[in-house]
């Protein structure tokens, strides 16, 4: 893989990820969000474990993409940003600024067709300029 990205959204859009993360995969993108094929929430003791996967997929991904269509969560997608940013991560927003940290990241853009245009035609240049 030329680039890993850990996507990071509120619980209720990890089925709708797995279809984005499925378009990535055929751009030739890995993405390192384990937590997207989960079916239960997070509950007490897996607290822990779960946080500790979470963070070891965004140390293993190059670029975190946060997505803020949804308004409904409990911020771990905000927490999970904060944590890329301090490890010097470079962070897309797909949607709208909730708060004064979504303004702070390197692209953003309006919805996930926008989000997965740009990376098709930066990984088409990329390939291009390998060649």
């Amino acid at each position: 893989y030329r680039l890993s990205v850990y996507l990071a959204a509120s619980w209720d859009r990890r089925v709708f990820l797995r279809t984005i993360r499925d378009q990535f995969r055929a751009l030739g993108v890995r993405v390192t969000s384990r937590w997207i094929d989960a079916n239960h929430g997070y509950h007490g003791a897996d607290f822990l474990v779960e946080a500790r996967r979470d963070r070891a997929d965004i140390d293993r991904a190059s670029i975190l993409i946060l997505d803020t269509t949804d308004t409904h969560t409990k911020g771990g997608r905000d927490w999970e940003a904060g944590y890329a940013t301090g490890k010097g991560k470079r962070v897309v927003r797909v949607g709208p600024v909730i708060t004064p940290f979504h303004t702070d990241v390197s692209l953003w853009f309006e919805d996930w067709d926008n989000c997965l245009a740009h990376f098709t035609t930066y990984l088409e240049h990329a390939g291009a300029r390998n060649n």
